[in-house]
């Protein structure tokens, strides 16, 4: 399979402009290996196909071993019962390493076709193919669906008897084909292995012309509004408890004397970023002054254990020591808060030494002030990932502060035109983002923003941005992003949000972009990029060690590049994540085009954020 990793690549950096008396030899040559690649690819079926019998016949084999168990138990005596439970175990074993063998089985297979179709999708194999070649290798790709991670059946294939059954690469053509038969193939087996035909077709094009697709998608950005004004918007009280919980506890560290003089308690997190709720849990970091250069680590932990029994004493609830020993020293606690007669219990985490989650906290916020719309989109995307129950990094899904991220690349680097979004991998960099890149916008444009869209060249090195890594030892971070004068850049985006698409648009137009239009397996979700540009995989594979060929989801941390965000994210999971991204855009799709019929706004948001079925 690197073999064809290497051809791809070859490929992809072909010159058409290098053109030479040679490039038929070549075209010829590289055909040739689209032909043994496609060898490869139909012995992988048959070993895939072969394997696959093998597994059934044991599965049954082991089925029936295990039904035969099951009788005797039921007639055995109680003490023979006891005896045979304590063999029980084997049979679980067994049924565990079946899988793991299975789900081997089928992931070799599935990254042989993912190979092989980004082959048939490279656009520079045009320049060397002739075009009888290039039209069998469109119609072969035809019947690629990234969402399955497999071809469809070809309807026009001469089949070899002599191949097993199930061998989908195309063998030869008739002459009366017609794309559209290599369409229902493929959307049969999507309605087969996915449960429904996706919707690629993007919301400019369903709207046109459709007056009532418009006011459907407005009537979902007011819904979203609506919900987050009832559900998501933190209010004024909820500000003023985490405020007399923040002070609370800062007057208990002050007091125990464990810390050095200066010492402040800062909020961090979703409780302080303005894309939490006001369930949120608070997340707290002891901050020590720069003057204390000789507080170490090792005095952080004795003073942590020393404030913890503090807490205790100040009445907390439930202090959780475990994780005194982490990188980052933390202590859980439960703060009893009180006002008008009512008490409230709020989930603490207080860290020790935490300057880079609190600077990642101030650039969310500042994100989430210029752009109130912004925290709109974030909550339905959350709620929708968290009721579709992928938002858990424990079951190696994505986490919410994932997903942000997604969000804000999306959102810097999408142009609007004509009132909807242009996906950011058509033509970029001509026209303004919808949300400006606070790390890369040009200081003397923010300020006043007027004119085209300006970035820095080069983000500024000086003392104020470059922090020492709390962790890392031999890691520089630059901290920079805009942060002041934001009243200009706050107008600026009221002005565009009044000129440009509605949200309902833009919040389809993100689900789009991610189910079809990301380069998953070439490109890193960074927002320390220029407008227009992308980052590489095969820059953060030489400057972080990145896995280059994994065609999964990676996101760059805005501050520490070397962290992917998405790391606890396994392959598996990722397509689930895709084809969810998928699902939910050929829902809001399917309404604007009017195939479900009258669909108010909110109906639209229990639609697409519908709870996965526990047995799915």
């Amino acid at each position: 399979m690197s073999s064809i990793h290497s051809f791809g690549m070859v490929l992809e950096m072909f010159d058409a402009n290098q053109q030479s008396n040679g490039l038929e030899e070549a075209g010829r040559a590289g055909w040739g290996c689209i032909c043994e690649t496609r060898k490869l690819v139909e012995g992988a079926a048959v070993c895939y196909l072969k394997k696959k019998g093998e597994l059934d016949v044991m599965e049954k084999e082991l089925e029936e071993a295990e039904g035969v168990k099951n009788d005797l138990l039921k007639m055995a005596e109680d003490h023979v019962v006891v005896a045979t439970k304590e063999d029980g175990g084997c049979f679980s074993e067994e049924k565990q390493k079946l899988m793991g063998k299975r789900y081997t089985n089928e992931r070799k297979w599935k990254e042989m076709q993912l190979a092989y179709a980004s082959l048939l999708e490279n656009e520079s194999s045009r320049y060397l193919f002739k075009k009888d070649m290039m039209q069998k290798m469109r119609l072969e790709y035809e019947l690629w669906c990234p969402l399955c991670e497999s071809f469809a059946p070809n309807p026009l294939a001469i089949v070899d008897t002599t191949q097993p059954a199930g061998t989908i690469l195309v063998q030869s053509f008739n002459r009366n084909w017609s794309v559209k038969s290599f369409e229902e193939s493929q959307q049969t087996m999507q309605k087969e292995m996915l449960g429904y035909i996706p919707i690629k077709e993007s919301m400019q094009s369903i709207a046109a012309g459709r007056t009532k697709s418009k006011d459907m998608l407005m009537d979902l950005s007011n819904a979203m509004k609506a919900l987050y004004m009832d559900e998501y918007r933190v209010s004024d009280d909820v500000h003023a408890r985490r405020e007399a919980v923040r002070s609370g506890i800062e007057q208990i560290v002050t007091a125990s004397a464990a810390f050095p003089k200066g010492t402040r308690v800062a909020v961090f997190g979703s409780s302080a970023n303005g894309f939490g709720s006001p369930s949120s849990d608070l997340d707290l970091c002891l901050q020590i002054p720069q003057s204390a250069t000789d507080f170490t680590k090792e005095h952080g932990v004795s003073a942590m254990t020393q404030l913890a029994e503090k807490f205790t004493e100040a009445g907390m609830v439930d202090v959780d020591t475990v994780r005194l020993t982490a990188p980052i020293p933390i202590v859980k606690l439960i703060f009893p808060y009180e006002k008008d007669g009512k008490s409230v219990l709020v989930d603490c985490d207080r860290s020790l030494q935490n300057p880079l989650a609190c600077l990642n906290t101030a650039l969310l916020n500042t994100y989430s002030k210029i752009s109130p719309d912004t925290c709109i989109l974030a909550s339905i995307i959350k709620r929708w990932a968290k009721m579709r129950d992928i938002n858990n990094p424990a079951m190696h899904t994505l986490s919410s502060y994932g997903y942000v991220l997604m969000l804000l690349f999306y959102l810097t680097s999408s142009e609007p035109n004509d009132g909807f979004v242009v996906d950011p991998g058509n033509v970029r960099g001509t026209n303004p983002p919808l949300l400006v890149n606070l790390q890369r916008v040009d200081p003397s444009w923010a300020q006043n923003p007027v004119g085209p869209y300006l970035e820095i060249l080069a983000k500024p090195h000086n003392q104020y941005c470059i922090h020492q890594h709390p962790t890392e030892p031999n890691y520089k971070v630059n901290t920079y992003f805009y942060r002041s004068g934001l009243e200009s850049l706050e107008q600026y985006h009221v002005n565009r949000s009044k000129s440009g698409p509605c949200l309902g648009v833009v919040l389809a137009s993100f689900f789009r972009y991610f189910a079809y239009e990301f380069d998953y397996k070439k490109l890193v979700v960074s927002l320390d990029t220029k407008h227009g540009e992308s980052k590489e995989k095969e820059i953060k594979a030489e400057e972080d060690g990145w896995s280059l060929y994994k065609p999964g989801l990676a996101i760059e941390d805005p501050f520490e590049h070397f962290y992917d965000v998405a790391h606890v994210v396994k392959t598996s999971n990722f397509h689930h994540i895709q084809q969810e991204f998928a699902l939910v855009y050929s829902k809001i799709a399917s309404a604007a085009a009017g195939d479900r019929g009258f669909v108010t706004g909110r109906d639209l948001i229990d639609l697409i954020c519908e709870p996965v079925a526990k047995d799915d």
